[in-house]
């Protein structure tokens, strides 16, 4: 897709030019379209904004696997000192597994 940007001296000229350039276009049955200004803004406004929310939305299950991540691994340590406990009293691994999965 290639854009062409046309300045003019004098703005308030800009929708007549769009319309004088939509019809020598049109004569050609070419596959251009003329866009205004203004709404080329609105277009990139719209882009920027589902980028924005693409961004918050990373970033908030960036923050939801931390969570996740930080709550499996304080399980794991509270449950070390019960662990060793039980292999200093002797038990195998096999019935320490089966122990915690008993609870």
């Amino acid at each position: 897709m290639s854009k062409v940007i046309v300045r003019l001296n004098d703005q308030s000229l800009a929708m007549d030019v769009v319309s004088q350039l939509e019809k020598k276009l049109n004569k050609n049955n070419s596959n251009i379209t003329v866009i205004p200004w203004e709404e080329l803004e609105a277009i990139s406004f719209g882009e920027l904004s589902e980028i924005e929310n693409q961004l918050i939305l990373s970033i908030i299950l960036m923050f939801a696997a931390i969570a996740i991540i930080n709550t499996v691994i304080l399980s794991a340590l509270e449950r070390m000192k019960e662990i060793e406990m039980m292999k200093a009293l002797g038990l195998q691994t096999r019935e320490v597994v089966s122990w915690n999965q008993l609870k």
